[in-house]
């Protein structure tokens, strides 16, 4: 699986996919044919195993949605473990995806690995095995190249971390830097700032703060460096700040 790392601290500007059922299903079904094209020659059998899965779940949960409805809980015993299957599924492909000559098909990937996501939340679906999405989020976060984009993202952020939150904000692996709760709730404060919206920021940071309140003043005060630099707004450095300021040790 591919190593998965907070994205860059900077303010710069992947769009998201539809959010409606129908369109979502269409575009992940796009999405998985040019994988699958692209990816001829590139996988060996057990990942060639795991992209068929993939495409197996795609279907299936678009005749889920068919039967059942788009939203809500569905009535099925062990829907939660096909659906981690797919998640496991799309870990197994991701860093041989990741290191394709043809950059679009990891955007590809990552597209599918959002649709589940939604699907996932809209249907109340545990996920578990949450790495993919840590991942896939913070690449279209570092690919966003405008503000609304950024804002997209950080939505689907604030999504995820409430979605899984009652599988992994107990946060056990602490000594882990790269476990999946750390970096959701790392990446979405980072997200926020580079939408520039005070408002945005505010709420990620207060997120940041109950989700890792042992890492708070680093966090700030890393911020605060990259704050510092030209053209950077003055009332998000003014905020990032008053974080500093109100986590500093004491002595």
């Amino acid at each position: 699986m591919t190593e998965f790392k907070p994205i860059r601290l900077a303010l710069q500007g992947a769009a998201i996919d539809p959010a409606d059922a129908a369109s979502s299903h269409r575009t992940a079904a796009e999405r998985f044919s040019r994988l699958s094209l692209g990816t001829i020659g590139l996988l060996h059998p057990r990942q060639q195993q795991s992209l068929k899965s993939i495409g197996e779940l795609l279907e299936l949960i678009q005749r889920l949605d068919v039967a059942y409805g788009s939203d809500g809980v569905l009535p099925l015993a062990d829907i939660d473990s096909v659906t981690n299957a797919g998640f496991l599924a799309i870990a197994e492909l991701e860093g041989a995806v990741s290191r394709a000559p043809d950059a679009s098909l990891i955007v590809d990937l990552d597209g599918i690995t959002l649709n589940l996501l939604l699907w996932a939340m809209r249907h109340d679906v545990t996920i578990s095995n949450c790495e993919p999405v840590v991942n896939a989020l913070a690449r279209r976060a570092n690919s966003a190249t405008s503000t609304q984009e950024t804002v997209a993202v950080y939505a689907m952020m604030q999504g995820a971390i409430n979605h899984v939150a009652a599988q992994l904000s107990s946060d056990l692996e602490r000594s882990n830097p790269d476990r999946p709760w750390r970096l959701l709730n790392v990446n979405f404060a980072i997200t926020a700032i580079r939408t520039g919206d005070l408002e945005l920021v505010n709420f990620a940071f207060a997120k940041f703060n109950d989700s890792l309140p042992e890492e708070r003043y680093h966090f700030y005060t890393d911020a605060l460096a990259t704050a510092n630099s030209p053209n950077f707004p003055a009332d998000l450095r003014a905020a990032i700040a008053d974080q500093c300021r109100q986590w500093a040790p004491t002595h």
